[in-house]
């Protein structure tokens, strides 16, 4: 099963295989086995997803900072997958390649 894991504020990518949810405090799980991320829907399902898990992540800050916080950890979550299709979805629904978001 893949599953994206990452941890809130620090946008820390972990995934299926190196650990675990129970072995990272506070990471969260965002399953994709299901998806094809070379299929623009899917990819777009993807990105709901991460979506929606930085709503846990973030919500310790105030709007502005929760928006920031989400955007960037799903820029980090992309850059991660390295979909160019997941890639694509993220720079159409944000307004910016995901790659300009996220610090080697």
């Amino acid at each position: 099963m893949s599953v994206c894991k990452f941890l809130p504020l620090a946008a820390l990518l972990l995934f299926a295989g190196s650990a675990s949810a129970q072995t990272v405090p506070g990471a969260l799980d965002v399953p994709h086995a299901d998806l094809d991320l070379t299929k623009e829907a899917d990819a777009g399902t993807m990105i709901d997803r991460l979506a929606h898990a930085t709503i846990v992540a973030c919500n310790k800050f105030e709007f502005i900072a929760a928006r920031r916080c989400s955007i960037q950890v799903i820029a980090k979550s992309v850059v991660t997958l390295n979909q160019p299709v997941l890639s694509k979805i993220y720079a159409q629904r944000y307004g910016i390649a995901p790659e300009k978001l996220v610090t080697p």
